[in-house]
């Protein structure tokens, strides 16, 4: 792909995954969270519909297994369980527990083979993770729940996971 379709693909991609907190604290307001993700993941897959026709990839049964799998993983796994985190925790509480991420999907690749660990690439890590802290707790913290925490935390490793598996197949 030109670098020039590229820039703006990766500028919505961006604008759309940061939008889900957003979204997920509205949504799960009026509706249980895995109801929303069931909407959500539906409308996506209709509008994804037409596009794998065209490329005739619709019964790639490999693909589609690795797909359904990462549905599971980063779908209903990783925001199913932050989104219902939002229901009793504050979204500063959830942000920060998935912004340990990085370090989950880092442990967990080393732990499986696939990275090696190095001082730098934990300190960058540990970088990452201090900016996410200080501007999340320059906001009110608010409620903190165990629930919500442990929600959050599951949710943090399913994406950890999702990625780890991710890379094997990419």
């Amino acid at each position: 792909m030109r670098r020039v379709v590229l820039y703006p693909v990766v500028v919505l991609f961006g604008a759309v995954w940061n939008s889900a907190f957003v979204a997920g604290k509205i949504g799960t307001a009026g509706m249980d969270p895995f109801v929303l993700l069931a909407w959500r993941f539906g409308l996506t897959a209709l509008a994804l519909f037409p596009a794998a026709l065209w490329r005739g990839g619709l019964f790639a049964f490999p693909a589609m297994r690795a797909g359904a799998l990462l549905g599971l993983f980063y779908n209903a796994a990783y925001l199913g369980l932050t989104f219902a985190a939002l229901r009793v925790a504050s979204a500063t509480v959830v942000i920060l527990i998935v912004g340990l991420s990085p370090f989950g999907t880092a442990l967990l690749a080393a732990a499986v083979g696939r990275e090696r660990l190095s001082g730098r690439m934990l300190a960058g890590m540990a970088l990452g993770f201090g900016g996410v802290a200080v501007i999340a707790l320059g906001q009110d913290v608010g409620q903190v729940t165990a629930r919500g925490v442990g929600l959050a935390g599951c949710g943090m490793l399913a994406f950890c996971l999702g990625t780890v598996f991710y890379q094997g197949q990419a």
